[in-house]
């Protein structure tokens, strides 16, 4: 580079650096100009996008502190909330000043009897005067106007109760002059029932569609202003680059690289500087004693501090006392190098005494050396997470006591029904073969005679059928014999008889042990165990089955275990894998409705065994001799 020595060659170079660099300087003169009016524009689609929000809720919000007033009203029967009621519809519709801050809260303090902030008032406007001077659409204000009429269809409601309170009912002519006694009851169903309720909800949907409408609206504005500063600060910074390149060409080559590189790295800490201060998530670096060395606004939001205040802070100062050892933990196995990171969820104390919860995740920043220098934390709010879990707790708890409720009125139903079929059709079917019975001997042996004979017949088997099917509904040995008689004689004559299957019951029952059992409760075991040896009889290809009855602790126990081929509990339980598995399902559904449950042991060859527990109603011990029942030429194990 010697050449570049020459005297001609430095003149030619300097003209023709600082020619380029007056064209720069012209050039990112007016690029600042357009990004400066930019960003005016941006700010603007902001602020616009915004008070449309504002405005489009402000109509809810007054339907909302109407329906407040009203109420109010009717409770406490004071006139001021009557006053409030139709001070807001004259805010409203424009009739009355607006006061200053009115978008935000208002009512509250007023009702409190407190002096609001920034009561000043400001002129007399309607809201859809102030939603066109906003540059809402035709459309939307079509929508917000729907809205409104509803909201004075429903204002008429309203109106209609407090004059109900005051003794004064609507004409033919709808004017309040028909005199009566004050209807308090009318009042208050008029202001929520259903219809009240639907009326709500019919105002917030042409609501719901403004604001959606807005939201594109304003969002596709906001975008198109984003785009046009971005690609304007894109632009300035190729220019402003430009410009350090020529400045640094015009100094030395080795200048000019230490140059680019300064300016590199400043474009870098300015991205991280922006990523940390407008992240949507909380940000933070927390020295290892645990005080607050940096943080953003988003963080500070979460916690209800300003800056200041969290910089002189701890975060041991805003953790829940009954999550911070777990967090202290955490962050002793970060400093010892157990782990390179964690997350946990935990509860922050914001400065107004709530409690929020948050997702944490936490990393140590290391020295070159390997030493610990600070924590970098970084919090999301599932406040609004945590809440909707547990409301979906607390519905599948409705769902379960629901579903008890149901269990115990179907047994109910079964014994009910199965006694009218008992004691009523199955006596009407006996009657009636009595008296077909007779007619077949008086009427000799001819035609008539065999034509009764299959009449009675037909109603012998229906008779049979029905009180088959009162059976299959509830046992009448379970209410004539008990449990135990009940599970015995169903065992031998379904099981044992009919199928082949070797039974046997041993019961280690007291009687005292069932005297308390409530008959619901005696229902679903006995339906439970049929179910259990239905299973055995037809999935199982068992040889033997054993039941057996005996106390647990404070439970009663009904176990059935067969020699069968066995299954995977596992599947059987989900009701995959092995036939009946559905039916286990329902019997575990009934036991938990009970306060019990079901157990299920086998393996595939080994047998099956299920075990019935349930609470007993006395916590009396029981030390009863065991009593093995079995069908005629079953020996006992």
């Amino acid at each position: 580079m010697k050449h570049l020595d020459s005297p001609r060659v430095l003149l030619a170079l300097v003209t023709m650096v600082l020619g380029i660099l007056t064209v720069l300087i012209v050039a990112i003169g007016y690029v600042l100009t357009e990004r400066n009016a930019a960003t005016e524009r941006l700010n603007e689609a902001i602020t616009r996008h915004d008070e449309s929000y504002r405005l489009a809720d402000q109509l809810r919000q007054s339907s909302d502190d109407l329906t407040r007033m009203v109420r109010s009203y009717v409770v406490t029967q004071d006139d001021a909330f009557a006053g409030r009621f139709y001070t807001i519809l004259e805010i409203r519709d424009g009739k009355a000043p607006r006061p200053a801050g009115y978008e935000r809260i208002f009512w509250d303090f007023e009702v409190a009897g407190e002096r609001p902030p920034h009561v000043e008032e400001r002129e007399a406007i309607s809201l859809r005067r102030l939603m066109e001077q906003t540059g809402f659409s035709g459309e939307e204000l079509q929508l917000l106007a729907e809205a409104k009429r509803r909201s004075d269809r429903l204002v008429e409601i309203e109106e209609t109760a407090m004059n109900a309170l005051r003794g004064r009912f609507r004409d033919r002519r709808g004017e309040f002059t028909v005199v009566g006694e004050p209807d308090r009851e009318l009042a208050l169903q008029l202001l929520f029932d259903k219809d009240y309720h639907q009326a709500k909800s019919a105002i917030m949907r042409p609501i719901d569609e403004v604001l959606r409408r807005v939201d594109d609206r304003t969002s596709t504005a906001l975008a198109v202003a984003q785009g046009e500063r971005a690609s304007l600060e894109s632009t300035s910074n190729v220019l402003l680059g430009s410009l350090l390149v020529g400045l640094t060409l015009f100094i030395l080559t080795g200048w000019r690289y230490h140059r680019v590189s300064s300016a590199e790295l400043r474009e870098s800490e300015e991205r991280l500087r922006a990523t940390f201060e407008q992240a949507a998530v909380g940000i933070a670096h927390v020295s290892t004693a645990g005080r607050f060395l940096r943080i953003n606004d988003r963080f500070c939001d979460i916690v209800g501090h300003t800056h200041g205040e969290m910089l002189a802070r701890t975060f041991q100062d805003n953790t829940h006392p009954e999550d911070l050892e777990a967090d202290l933990e955490h962050a002793q196995r970060l400093l010892r190098g157990e782990a390179d990171t964690y997350s946990m969820e935990k509860r922050y104390l914001r400065k107004d005494g709530e409690v929020v919860w948050v997702n944490l995740t936490v990393s140590l920043v290391r020295s070159q050396a390997g030493h610990p220098r600070w924590f970098v934390s970084v919090v999301e709010d599932v406040t609004r997470r945590k809440e909707a879990e547990v409301k979906v707790r607390a519905y599948q708890a409705r769902l379960q006591a629901l579903a008890s409720d149901l269990t115990l009125t179907e047994e109910r139903e079964r014994k009910r029904i199965a006694g009218e079929l008992h004691h009523g059709v199955v006596q009407d079917l006996a009657s009636a073969r009595m008296r077909l019975d007779r007619a077949i001997e008086a009427s000799g042996s001819g035609e008539e005679a065999r034509a009764l004979h299959e009449v009675s017949e037909s109603v012998r088997q229906t008779a049979l059928d029905a009180n088959e099917i009162a059976s299959d509904l509830s046992s009448p040995l379970l209410s004539e014999l008990g449990l135990v008689a009940a599970i015995s004689e169903w065992s031998k004559e379904q099981v044992g008889r009919r199928s082949g299957i070797e039974t046997e019951l041993v019961d280690r029952l007291e009687e005292a042990d069932l005297e308390d059992l409530d008959f619901v409760v005696r229902a679903v075991l006995f339906r439970n165990v049929r179910e259990l040896l239905a299973n055995v009889v037809t999935h199982s290809h068992a040889t033997r089955v054993r039941v057996t009855l005996e106390r647990a602790g404070d439970d009663l126990e009904v176990t059935v275990h067969d020699d069968g081929e066995g299954c995977d509990p596992g599947e059987v339980l989900e009701g995959v894998g092995r036939e009946g598995g559905l039916g286990l399902f329902g019997i575990r559904e009934r036991m938990a409705d009970l306060g019990g449950a079901l157990r299920v042991d086998s393996a595939p060859g080994q047998g099956f065994t299920a075990t019935l527990a349930v609470p007993l109603p006395s916590t009396a011990r029981l030390t009863g001799a065991e009593h093995v029942r079995e069908t005629p030429g079953s020996e006992t194990s």
